[in-house]
């Protein structure tokens, strides 16, 4: 087994499919994944068999993998039993390591196994599963989110997770409900909240886009962001994106 891997799958349902493949063109950020001769596709075995496959992987102190994901698909009641033993197995497999793994890109379903990632080495964790407030409290407190340079939240939430961003230089999340509170909070946090104005983005050095919205970036006590204001289906929008 190499000791590179361009990104490795595991997929699961009411069994596993893992598939390990290698990155072989890598053009304006968007990489080309090739199996190896060699690789294999584990499909449709069970827990033991397959927490075994990824052990011996993982059980390599220099395995580098460019791109994990661990992906549970659609919440199906019928499978939940057999995908949270998984999980289980696999925590404890990676948890009896002498070593973490190198990863750089990691997308979860669940939090489980990031603390057996190499906090130094990950660029990016994006979080596909449902997540609650304990559970995002949770893995604030981990060295791997403390030192991320970016965080992606896919799943829609109920309010801002302040304890999750406050060091991450880039994030991308859904907040279902942002209230005025919150989202001073996020303004004092994040911009000098004097400049934070939507009269200050009309009349300094915002840029008007063919859409109406004013994008302008703004020094803020951390970073720099880009902050846009405009509207969606007729509510008025403010989207964020940290620039560093």
């Amino acid at each position: 087994m190499p000791m590179n891997i361009g990104k490795l799958d595991i997929h699961l349902s009411d069994r596993v499919s893992i598939e390990f493949s290698d990155p072989i063109i890598e053009e304006n950020r968007r990489t080309t994944y090739a199996n190896w001769p060699y690789g294999s596709y584990y499909t449709l075995k069970g827990i033991s068999e397959a927490v075994n496959d990824i052990g011996i992987v993982f059980s390599n102190p220099n395995i580098k993998i460019t791109r994990l994901v661990l992906d549970m698909g659609y919440i199906d009641p019928a499978k939940q039993e057999f995908q949270a033993n998984f999980v289980q197995c696999l925590k404890s497999m990676m948890s009896s390591l002498p070593h973490q793994i190198h990863v750089e890109y990691v997308l979860l379903n669940c939090i489980e196994i990031l603390p057996f990632l190499k906090a130094e080495k990950l660029k990016w964790i994006s979080l596909a599963g449902e997540s609650t407030d304990d559970s995002l409290y949770e893995i604030a407190h981990l060295e791997q989110i403390k030192r991320v340079p970016g965080i992606r939240i896919l799943h829609m939430l109920d309010h801002m997770p302040f304890d999750l961003i406050p060091n991450t230089s880039k994030f991308s999340l859904f907040v279902r409900n942002f209230s005025k509170s919150d989202f001073t909070r996020f303004v004092e946090q994040n911009l000098q909240e004097e400049n934070f104005k939507f009269e200050f983005l009309s009349k300094h050095h915002a840029v008007k886009t063919d859409d109406g919205h004013l994008i302008a970036t703004l020094e803020g006590p951390k970073f720099k962001n880009t902050v846009e204001v405009g509207g969606i289906e007729g509510k008025e929008s403010v989207v964020f994106r940290r620039t560093t």
